[in-house]
């Protein structure tokens, strides 16, 4: 189980970018802050939106990251051959290879998966929900309370 406080979008999205490693070898991966005048085609861009935490119970968090990852097949998407079709080729991959990332070894299943063509891109949209824990300190001591009381 994660500490709250160990969490961070990096870690979440460096086992994204693993995955995507292993299911699609030789296509280029980047964060979202790539400098643009580097990029390779095609590439992936890896992109966490929001980040969302909910108490399930004592102690326990549900850290959830929705996370985009947009596929660019070229600079100019209008130039490639059987577009549609490479990028529904693509949509199945993501769909299929990536239920799973390993995050600090272990499996961590990524829900609401769901893909969309935009002007000759692929975006691929999921969650990813981790467990955490938040680190509290010992118990605090109980004051003891005296009372003098005396007669006068």
């Amino acid at each position: 189980m994660a500490n709250l406080y160990e969490l961070t979008a990096t870690s979440v999205t460096s086992g994204l970018v693993i995955a995507l490693g292993e299911a699609f070898p030789g296509v280029m991966r980047y964060r979202e802050t790539a400098p643009v005048q580097l990029l390779a085609y095609p590439h992936f861009f890896v992109n966490q939106l929001t980040l969302d935490i909910q108490p399930e119970r004592r102690n326990h968090w549900m850290v959830s990251y929705f996370v985009t990852i947009r596929y660019h097949v070229a600079a100019d998407p209008s130039s490639v051959n059987l577009l549609q079709q490479q990028l529904d080729d693509i949509s199945i991959r993501l769909l299929s290879d990536l239920e799973y990332i390993t995050w600090n070894g272990m499996p961590v299943e990524l829900k609401n998966r769901r893909t969309e063509k935009v002007d000759g891109n692929l975006f691929f949209f999921c969650n990813v929900n981790v467990l955490a824990t938040k680190p509290i300190g010992p118990e605090p001591l109980q004051e003891s309370l005296e009372t003098n009381i005396s007669r006068g």
